[in-house]
């Protein structure tokens, strides 16, 4: 799997929870295996976060070097 793969499953993810109304996305790719996804996630409440998530994919796993929310 490469970085955008994952970020196209965490895209679809978000945009298919129920609980979810709003969600805005931008991502970074470093290199093809590792990069960043920081976006905002609006719930149907109003309330939202915002997050950070770095992640480096290796064969065998998915490492998040970097996350805040």
């Amino acid at each position: 799997m490469k970085f955008q793969d994952y970020a196209d499953i965490v895209d679809n993810l978000l945009r298919r929870h129920w609980a979810i109304t709003d969600s805005l996305l931008t991502q970074e790719a470093y290199n093809p295996r590792q990069g960043i996804i920081e976006g905002k996630i609006t719930f149907l409440d109003g309330s939202y976060i915002d997050f950070l998530e770095e992640v480096q994919i290796d064969p065998n796993s998915i490492s998040k070097s970097r996350y805040s929310y």
